[in-house]
Formats: C-alpha cells, structure tokens, sequence
C-alpha cells in the first residue's frame, strides 16, 4: 500500500514538471501590441508611420528626380517624396509645370512629409479678388495660359483672352492687372500690350505729338502719336527740343490709335 501511494506521488509529480515545460499555445497580441509590432524597424527601433495629414493648394513646378518633386506653396518652393500613385497621376492626367494642384501630405511623427495623392485643380477664373498692377517683359510662356513674366508666373484666364483681341507672345511688354487665387496663382484680369520706338521729335500740338521714327526714309513724314497725361507732364519736365531723340512706349486703343505712356530723352 505504501509503494502504490509513492508511485501515485511520484507519478503526479512528473505530469507538474512536463505540463510546465511544454510550449503553451500563443496568444493573439492585442490592437495595441499589433500596431506597436508594425512600427518596429529591421534594427528593433521603433519607427513612426504616417499619422497626420494635410492637404493644400499648390502649383506643381516639376519633378527633380525619380523620387521627388517641387511644388510652389505659399510663395515658396518646396520638395517633397512622393509615391508610385502619384507618379500615375501626373503621367495620366498630364499634370504639366506651373499647374495648379490638390495635394494630401501624409506626415510623420518627426514631421517628415510625402505626397499621398495629386490632383490637377480646375483652370483660373477671372474672380473678385483685390487686383494688383504690374508691368514687365514676358520671358517665356508655357502652353497658352501661362506667362513668365521678370521671373514669376501669370495665369491668363479663358475670359481675359476672349476678351483682348491681341494674344501674348515671348518678348512682349505688358501693362497688367492680376490676383491671387486660393493656388497662389498670378491670375491676369486684364493686359495690354505696350510698344517700343525711339526716333526723333518734330513737333507738339495739343495732345497730340509728331515723331520721326528711326529708320524710315526723309520721304515718309512723321507719325502722330497721342499722349497720355503723365506722358504729357513727362514732356513738360524734360522740356524736349525740336530734333532731340527720344525712346518712347505706347499702347494701341480701339481703332488703332496709338498713345504714348511714357517716354524719355535718349542720352
């Protein structure tokens, strides 16, 4: 009897010891362990995944390499990683440079950014925004809408170009008045062209001024040009003499006539 209880002891013992040895069936790790696995890098650091987002309006510039691309945002140049979705999307909507975007930037948590999506934006519109003036030389322009003017962009809206009969052109000089839309574009509201002669004054009557062009034969008289009212108090102040040669701009009104802006005395 003593020898059956010792082995019952003994025999409960050894299920104790292999029952603790045994792997025990693995548990499901909860929300919070699942996502904290996710974020472990190779080396077992913790790396950040893109946990806010941002979306903005912008003008999409170019890409700079395979993986990057510059957009201007708030007046400043900016580059950000993108992603193969997004490349998709600037080849099949035919997003081209200084168009005007919707953007979602995906940050992570040490504020580094990458563009999720890119969206070509809807073309300019006249708008009612507060209108600004500005003059200057069109240094290159980008499909028919766009102007590169002393550096910076112009957008000519459908309207504005229906409604001035003369197209823009590279090398043309242009009195404009613009806005800027929610995009940080340059939207032009209305331009004119202004012309370029230099030549030489014969006489003044009134507001109308009489001009030999450089170039053109004794035999062809001088042109008549009207003046407008700060070219006239600029003709006060030099005090021109008959003969002197002076460089001149103008802009060509309704029926072709041709009013002098501004003008000075070449040296």
């Amino acid at each position: 009897m003593q020898n059956k209880r010792t082995v019952f002891v003994l025999a409960l013992v050894i299920v104790f010891v292999f029952s603790g040895c045994l792997p025990q069936e693995m548990k499901e790790p909860k929300k919070e362990q699942q996502s904290q696995l996710q974020k472990e890098n190779n080396t077992g650091e913790a790396e950040e995944l893109y946990d806010e987002s941002e979306k903005v309006k912008a003008v999409y510039i170019g890409r700079i390499d395979p993986a990057f691309v510059e957009i201007l945002h708030e007046g400043e140049f900016e580059t950000y990683a993108f992603g193969r979705d997004v490349e998709f999307a600037i080849e099949g909507d035919g997003i081209e440079s200084y168009s005007a975007v919707d953007i979602t930037i995906n940050i992570d948590g040490q504020g580094r950014k990458q563009i999720e999506s890119l969206a070509l934006a809807d073309p300019p519109g006249l708008g009612n925004a507060p209108e600004m003036k500005a003059q200057g030389e069109v240094d290159a322009k980008f499909g028919a809408s766009v102007c590169m003017i002393e550096g910076d962009p112009y957008y000519l809206p459908y309207q504005s170009m229906i409604s001035t009969p003369e197209s823009v052109a590279e090398g043309d000089y242009i009195d404009l008045e613009y806005y800027v839309d929610g995009y940080g574009r340059n939207v032009i509201t209305w331009y004119e062209k202004i012309f370029t002669e230099s030549g030489r004054f014969e006489s003044k009557e009134g507001i109308l001024m009489a001009i030999k062009l450089v170039g053109n034969p004794d035999g062809i008289e001088a042109k008549e040009y009207l003046l407008s009212a700060e070219a006239e108090e600029t003709m006060e102040s030099l005090q021109l003499k008959m003969g002197e040669e002076i460089r001149f701009h103008y802009v060509v009104e309704q029926e072709g006539v041709k009013k002098i802006v501004s003008l000075e005395r070449m040296e």
